[in-house]
């Protein structure tokens, strides 16, 4: 039997042994191939990004992706036609905030300049069309930046502003890039006299269904990514425990306290404002220590708190720790996930 004729691709060998130095060892060989084929896994990923019909993804409503960049300090040298290279460490993370497995894509990289801009925008295109393996692509309702991403923004905009309806993004604390008068097209916030109050009644109750009610307000209006309205809902429900006597307040009662507030620090977190997200979360576990939402919150907050610096993640790492000794069973998975991540 004759042999099979087996062809081989050296077009891979080509591209490695054309940027061979005239010198070098077996460990030579070895880094130059890994580097390579590297380089062509990546650009076949590229390839693929940019021609990926993102118009055709579902905006999910509620959903709100957290969007952080760090420079831990880490250097990497490489070789290149100059000599040695020094390039600064990024890392780059996409945190679904509000589900269970929140880590969408996490990415390291080694670039300076424009380099590091377009590795951004892949890094973007990424957390939306090839996340990791257990999330399916898909567009949230919000994407909230951290400010470091504010020198990439002239090559970002093109691509998030694309993106279809009701899609929005934002850099957290400063208002929506689309609207330059963010407050005028949602309506005045409520005059007193329109806003919606639980009975003049001290009736436990009645003031127990008026938190509900608002409480289901406020998650309508997140749904609609109008976070002031939101806001606002939470915070009439939560007045409305306020005017509860001790005595009428138990373990159900405190439950829902630390629900209104988490949602409420929710829809801070979508609006951006970072330190009103910690304040809640902290009033959250306050109110009932169980409650997982409130330390995962102040986690959010403390995550954003720490991009770009050389603080450790100790206060991050000690609120998460602590929600674990709270709180049991199925709900406690959430916030082990953020641990292991």
């Amino acid at each position: 039997m004759q042999p099979e004729h087996i062809t081989f691709d050296d077009g891979p060998v080509e591209l490695i042994m054309s940027q061979l130095p005239d010198v070098l060892n077996v460990s030579d060989l070895s880094s130059y191939m890994a580097r390579n084929m590297e380089l062509r896994d990546a650009q076949s990923v590229n390839a693929e990004l940019l021609a990926y019909d993102y118009a055709a993804l579902t905006v999910v409503p509620g959903t709100l992706w957290m969007m952080i960049l760090s420079t831990p300090g880490a250097v990497k040298l490489s070789a290149g036609a100059q000599g040695l290279k020094e390039s600064r460490q990024t890392e780059l993370d996409c945190n679904d905030a509000l589900a269970e497995s929140t880590v969408r894509f996490r990415q390291n990289v080694y670039e300076e300049g424009a380099a590091l801009t377009e590795s951004v925008l892949m890094f973007v295109r990424r957390c939306i069309a090839r996340p990791f393996a257990q999330h399916k692509p898909t567009i949230p309702a919000v994407m909230l930046f951290s400010d470091l991403f504010i020198p990439h923004l002239p090559v970002l905009e093109p691509f998030l502003n694309a993106l279809p309806a009701p899609f929005k993004w934002q850099i957290a604390g400063r208002p929506d890039p689309d609207d330059p008068d963010p407050v005028s097209d949602i309506g005045p916030i409520a005059p007193p006299s329109a806003t919606p109050r639980p009975t003049d009644s001290t009736d436990p109750a009645a003031l127990i269904q008026f938190a509900c009610e608002r409480k289901d307000a406020g998650n309508t209006e997140y749904e609609l990514r109008e976070h002031e309205h939101a806001v606002q809902a939470y915070t009439q429900g939560i007045d409305a425990l306020d005017l509860l006597e001790p005595q009428h307040v138990g373990a159900p009662e405190r439950r829902l306290r630390a629900v209104l507030l988490a949602n409420r620090a929710a829809a801070h977190l979508m609006g951006g404002d970072v330190d009103a997200v910690l304040r809640d979360g902290r009033a959250a576990e306050e109110a009932d220590p169980t409650y997982a939402k409130g330390y995962i919150r102040q986690a959010r907050a403390l995550e954003f708190e720490m991009q770009g610096s050389e603080d450790d993640d100790d206060e991050w790492r000690a609120v998460l720790e602590r929600g674990l000794r709270c709180v049991k069973g199925k709900d406690a998975s959430a916030i082990r996930n953020m641990l292991d991540a």
